[in-house]
């Protein structure tokens, strides 16, 4: 029997959609921790207070995803093709890791490599 690839079609859902049922799951979860957001409006700066199941979109999604999964030592090149970032800069800068985290990895990283 030979190889072949599997192709599963998912289904289509605007941005609009989805935005609008992961911020219903936001409310399911209580995500009612209240957030200060500043925002320019013109040359004005407008500060809202909201609570965080507001917040969640179909961004915060992907970049949770990859931050996600690129901390638990998935390889960032194939990542990158995965969330199709062109360029290792810019993915890097799209993930959020911080200081912690990063000396965490390189730790994990350097353990298996004595190991």
């Amino acid at each position: 029997m030979g190889c072949f690839a599997v192709r599963h079609e998912l289904p289509k859902v605007s941005s609009y959609r989805f935005n609008e049922r992961v911020k219903d799951l936001g409310k399911k979860i209580k995500l009612y921790k209240k957030v200060e957001v500043v925002r320019k409006k013109g040359n004005v700066r407008v500060t809202e207070v909201l609570d965080k199941w507001e917040m969640i979109s179909l961004h915060t999604c992907r970049r949770s995803f990859c931050t996600n999964m690129y901390l638990s030592g998935f390889p960032a090149e194939e990542l990158k093709r995965i969330s199709r970032h062109k360029s290792p800069t810019t993915f890097m800068r799209y993930i959020k890791v911080d200081n912690q985290q990063a000396a965490n990895r390189l730790k994990e990283l350097r353990n298996k490599q004595n190991n």
